[in-house]
């Protein structure tokens, strides 16, 4: 059979086996602007067409996003091509088919929002045998055993002489277990495995778009290495933050308001830690706050930065302080206003700042302000990077999350911490480079280190777990003694 769509050179090998008398597998496994999408509702096309006693099977992350993607391309597709000029499509987000044909062209959720649950496929019923099945962001599933189940359902249904199997996915660093399945299949001579990038389509690559991605490589060539080349190794693993990732890390408020009413006593707040980094070499000052809730998660709520630079004058220490206990009354506020939960404040123990609030705080008039109100110079900075590490392994392990809370304070905003929490590198040598703006960074590990640090916290799940393993009262004093290596216990 000749082929009847015009294909990227690199695509055809896929579009020309269809005389092959067997069950065909491919893995597209494509950065941005590949013509991945494009592809894919052109194969639907040419296989609903040509195998009209089967259906074509799509299978999605979930149902919330059946109408977009590779269905929204084909139907765009169709529209552009003018095959649709008589209205003869009829198109839902779950289903389309042509008028007169008996077969369809259907969409199907394979996980759901359960992490663990691998057999959301299991047992499910086609209506028809299926001549081409398409899994679309394979990036997005959970882990491989979700995918390798989904394939044991599909390739059940497909009876066909010819049929095709083609999963379609981004490299990403979030999912490298799908890196782990391509260079695997990479080795299998069943699968036609392809990574094509823009290179491969230029021709077909808008001029407009082909500058900014030209700019973009002379701009930041790590950025354009890992979106338009799929080489996730170009920014190395020597970011700081690498387990950061802002969709899972950087949750909106009101998510997290919403999962809370599921948590009841777990959402309890414990404590609450404030890092402040008075960095006054470079002129700016950032706090952190962490509240520390009942079932051992962290949260990184509003934060603070002044940079002085952008100031005409810079504040003086004491005018710098009554920034810091206006932050304060702000937690208070918004966190604690019966003044219940205790609050300790780690400062930065080379600024003069520790000194002067324990001034102010001995002082003040205000004394409910300070009730709870614990003062502490952080004098643990050795090994910087090993203490960076487990903040990092706190992101990884789901332990700690950064509130978005733009739509709640403005004024707090964490916009800066995450950004520099995205910015920071190691050098070499294995050390912070100096050159990248780290306060609010700085404020942060403070702020976290205080509880993971803490002998008797049991808030990190490693060590949890470890508790968990002899409830005893007298193995976990044991326990605590011997991780506290200054024997106050």
């Amino acid at each position: 059979m000749e082929l009847e769509i015009e294909v990227p050179k690199i695509y055809e090998p896929v579009f020309n086996d269809i005389n092959i008398e067997q069950c065909r597998k491919s893995l597209w496994y494509s950065p941005r602007t590949s013509w991945k999408s494009s592809g894919l509702g052109r194969m639907i096309l040419l296989y609903y067409n040509l195998f009209t006693d089967y259906d074509v099977c799509i299978g999605v992350d979930s149902l919330t996003n059946a109408g977009e993607g590779v269905l929204s391309e084909f139907q765009s597709f169709i529209e552009s091509e003018g095959l649709n000029e008589s209205g003869e499509w009829i198109t839902s987000s779950k289903y389309v088919f042509k008028k007169g044909h008996k077969n369809q062209i259907r969409v199907y959720s394979v996980q759901t929002t359960e992490r663990h649950n691998v057999n959301t496929t299991k047992g499910k019923k086609l209506i028809r045998p299926i001549s081409l099945f398409i899994m679309d962001e394979v990036q997005k599933l959970h882990n491989k055993e979700i995918l390798l189940n989904c394939l044991s359902t599909f390739l059940r249904q497909m009876k066909a002489g010819h049929s095709k199997v083609i999963l379609a996915g981004n490299p990403d660093r979030t999912s490298m277990w799908l890196d782990e399945f391509y260079k695997a299949k990479l080795k299998d001579n069943e699968w036609t495995v392809l990574k094509p990038t823009y290179k491969d389509i230029i021709e077909w690559i808008p001029r407009a778009l082909l500058h900014e991605i030209e700019d973009l490589e002379k701009s930041d060539p790590i950025a354009y290495r890992q979106i338009y080349i799929g080489d996730l190794d170009a920014a190395g693993w020597e970011v700081v933050f690498h387990s950061f990732i802002e969709s899972k890390c950087y949750i909106d408020r009101r998510v997290l308001m919403q999962s809370d009413q599921n948590l009841g006593i777990g959402a309890f707040i414990n404590a609450i830690i404030i890092g402040v980094d008075d960095a006054e070499s470079q002129d700016a000052i950032a706090g952190a706050t962490i509240t520390v809730h009942n079932n051992g998660v962290l949260r990184a709520q509003e934060s603070f930065y002044l940079s002085c630079k952008e100031l005409p004058v810079k504040p003086a220490l004491t005018e710098r302080c009554e920034m810091i206990i206006k932050y304060l009354d702000y937690i208070n506020l918004h966190f604690n206003q019966e003044h219940h939960i205790p609050i300790i404040f780690a400062f930065d123990c080379a600024s003069g700042m520790y000194r002067q609030m324990c001034v102010i705080a001995s002082t003040d008039k205000n004394y409910m302000r300070w009730r709870n109100v614990q003062l502490l110079p952080y004098k643990d900075k050795q090994e910087k990077e090993k203490q960076l590490d487990l903040v990092n392994a706190a992101f990884s392990n789901g332990v700690l999350t950064v509130v978005n809370v733009d739509k709640f304070s403005p004024q707090y905003s964490n916009k800066k911490l995450v950004e520099q929490i995205k910015a920071l590198r190691l050098l070499e040598n294995k050390k912070i480079d100096p050159t990248i703006p780290n306060d609010c960074t700085d404020a942060l590990q403070y702020a976290v280190m205080m509880v993971l640090a803490n002998p008797y916290s049991l808030s990190f799940p490693q060590r949890l777990a470890r508790y968990e393993k002899d409830g005893s009262l007298d193995n976990i004093i044991e326990r605590i003694r011997e991780q506290d290596e200054f024997r106050r216990v």
